[in-house]
């Protein structure tokens, strides 16, 4: 970890020998990791060595052009003065390296990845971590929320962000999306085996972890983080590898015996944070007591991530407002039997973030605009309806 003058933190490796789920094990681990060459870097911080807690933003960034890719986000993060850090993971300083690629060595696919040198999904998991265990970087009272950097616009100041999460009475707040994604592996194997989708039920289809946007404490934050570590991994210096998540699905009870392919069971992914969050609930950790608590907003108060919903996208001045009081039209069109109706107790929300993954990305540039523009001193006040949006991309220098 760079610290806040530039000098670079190192250590040594140590290992544990404590049972796999004890208490004293995890603070071990914990220790060692502490104590291990940190590989995080800290590119800039809107306030270093904080002495009181404050709602800060991690984003994960590995080039840099940050300034320019990261525009909106900063934009809006100044505008809103709320406190961020900007960073990356250094690959090649990263101290479970070897053991990652081992690890990766298990998946096909993974192992396409790491020739590709694509780890920058999941080493934003690591930077993050690495973050909140450096005090003098985050005060450990502090609310973190981690944004993805290139396709996320905050519309909220602080004071709302800290209601917000309080209202939600979990440690971890998570970001959801309307699909899992990925769609391989463990969405297969609960189709194909029928299994059970291990998400919970939610007054909304959106109830599928996204790791774009996630929110706690500093310290529930790394507590998270080492609950995922603990969960499937021995030994340090950690890989940061998640299983398919099916080897907890799959009971040995099951009706199907032996169907399930052993090397699905045990392929691991290096690279993917999304199979990371899946993992995490198809083993029940997101809520069985020995880690933080963790609740996904399906009500999109606190997140909203567009990926298929722009039809209930709409913006009012600088803030979008997201339609709860449909059914989930898409789903009913495609799937009129499975369709879910959506139970919200009410109409609209307001959400702070605004996610623009998936399909929704090419939305990012024109609907951010209007929402720089409205946020603007002297700015006239315009709505806009997903009708719009296609004339936002089609026209990109109106002057909105």
């Amino acid at each position: 970890m760079v610290s806040g003058d530039g000098r670079q933190l190192r250590g040594r490796e140590s290992r544990s020998r404590v049972g796999p789920r004890s208490p004293v094990r995890l603070l071990v681990l914990a220790a060692a990791w502490l104590a291990s060459g940190c590989a995080g870097t800290i590119i800039y911080n809107s306030s270093p060595n904080p002495t009181t807690p404050s709602v800060v933003v991690l984003t994960h960034y590995d080039k840099t052009d940050y300034e320019e890719k990261c525009a909106p986000l900063l934009y809006s993060l100044q505008l809103q003065r709320v406190n961020y850090i900007v960073g990356y993971l250094n690959e090649s300083a990263f101290p479970g390296r070897e053991r990652r690629h081992a690890e990766c060595a298990k998946s096909d696919r993974c192992v396409e990845r790491e020739e590709g040198h694509v780890f920058n999904n999941q080493n934003k998991f690591v930077w993050a971590y690495e973050v909140v265990t450096q005090l003098a970087a985050i005060h450990p009272d502090s609310l973190v929320i981690f944004a993805d950097c290139t396709d996320v616009y905050l519309m909220c100041s602080a004071d709302e962000l800290e209601r917000k999460f309080e209202s939600f009475g979990a440690e971890i707040v998570h970001g959801a999306e309307l699909k899992m994604w990925p769609f391989d592996r463990l969405h297969r194997m609960i189709s194909t085996h029928r299994l059970p989708d291990p998400y919970p039920e939610a007054p909304t289809p959106i109830r599928y972890g996204n790791t774009g946007q996630y929110a706690g404490r500093a310290r529930q934050v790394r507590a998270y983080f080492e609950r995922q570590r603990l969960a499937w991994e021995d030994g340090t210096p950690w890989s940061w590898c998640c299983p398919t998540g099916v080897r907890f699905m799959y009971p040995k009870h099951h009706p199907n015996g032996p169907a399930l392919p052993a090397r699905e069971m045990e392929e691991t992914d290096c690279f993917n944070d999304q199979r990371c969050i899946h993992t995490y609930v198809a083993a029940g950790f997101h809520n069985d007591g020995l880690g933080p608590r963790m609740v996904f907003d399906s009500m999109s108060d606190m997140f909203l991530n567009a990926n298929r919903l722009l039809h209930r996208i709409s913006t009012h001045g600088a803030r979008v407002s997201f339609n709860l009081s449909q059914a989930a039209e898409a789903l009913r069109k495609k799937r009129a039997r499975r369709a879910q109706v959506w139970r919200a107790p009410k109409e609209a929300s307001l959400p702070c973030w605004l996610h623009c993954s998936g399909s929704s990305k090419k939305y990012f540039e024109p609907l951010t605009r209007v929402l720089m523009a409205a946020s603007r001193p002297g700015a006239v006040v315009r709505s806009y309806s997903a009708i719009d949006f296609g004339d936002l991309i089609a026209h990109p220098n109106a002057p909105f």
